[in-house]
């Protein structure tokens, strides 16, 4: 199959790619993150994108369990002055909603999303007013199952986000990739030769274009469901929890060129 050329972009199309989720951008960040190697770099590219839709802070934690501390499960920070020390010193962790909801979801959520009652649960609405007071008003968390069982929450933050919802599946993408950048520096990919068929790269590239399962067989002639078993088939070779980590952990061992 044939790929489209990319057409020629400048600077407020980029701009405006990025804010509405469209085009590529994506995936040019993601090339420019492969090739980086300390955690700050990573970082610092990773905040320089997130500023352009008015996102400041972010955290990459472990998912504590009930007998550890969650200031040794936190792996890189970068929050505002004193809402560490506010969260540490008065256990925020054993109420917040959102590590809670990290705990059991696989996928991306706005914090508007992680459900509680602000009067069965006084903490919890102490813990959300804080980080409103400290400019954490808005914010989007990524948890992130591993196949060795570790649990780890990326979550990102700001006082006044200007992001559309169109925006949503290409950050999920750009948090998935650099969480599992950062996780993943020292790993070895599963195999030194390709484990994906033609079929299953050919899947993953037009799932991580944003095409549906129904777009997608549509694209490659094929049904829906071969085009589920592929991803499956994917997924399970990558050691992934789902299509999107499938389509990181492929870009990230260069399986997959999008």
């Amino acid at each position: 199959m044939e790929r489209s050329v990319r057409p020629r972009r400048t600077g407020r199309d980029r701009s405006m790619e990025l804010r509405d989720g469209l085009g590529y951008h994506v995936f040019d960040f993601c090339n420019q993150l492969a090739g980086l190697v300390t955690p700050a770099e990573i970082v610092d590219l990773f905040h320089k994108e997130i500023a352009k839709i008015r996102f400041d802070f972010s955290i990459v934690t472990g998912v504590p369990a009930d007998n550890q501390r969650f200031e040794q499960m936190v792996l890189l920070q970068r929050l505002p002055a004193g809402w560490f020390e506010t969260y540490t010193r008065g256990n925020f962790a054993s109420a917040d909603p959102v590590l809670r909801r990290c705990r059991t979801s696989t996928s991306m959520f706005n914090w508007t999303e992680a459900g509680y009652d602000p009067h069965a649960e006084p903490k919890a609405r102490k813990v959300m007013q804080q980080a409103i007071d400290f400019g954490l008003a808005s914010g989007f968390s990524l948890p992130i199952h591993r196949a060795d069982g570790n649990r780890f929450c990326f979550s990102i933050s700001g006082a006044r986000i200007e992001m559309s919802e169109r925006f949503r599946p290409a950050l999920h993408l750009m948090m998935m990739y650099t969480c599992e950048h950062l996780l993943r520096l020292s790993d070895k990919p599963p195999d030194s030769a390709n484990p994906l068929t033609q079929r299953e790269r050919e899947v993953l590239r037009w799932s991580g274009s944003g095409k549906s399962a129904s777009e997608t067989a549509e694209l490659m002639k094929i049904t829906e469901r071969t085009v589920n078993a592929h991803a499956g088939a994917a997924i399970t070779k990558l050691g992934a929890n789902n299509r999107t980590q499938a389509v990181v952990r492929a870009m990230q061992f260069r399986f997959i060129d999008l």
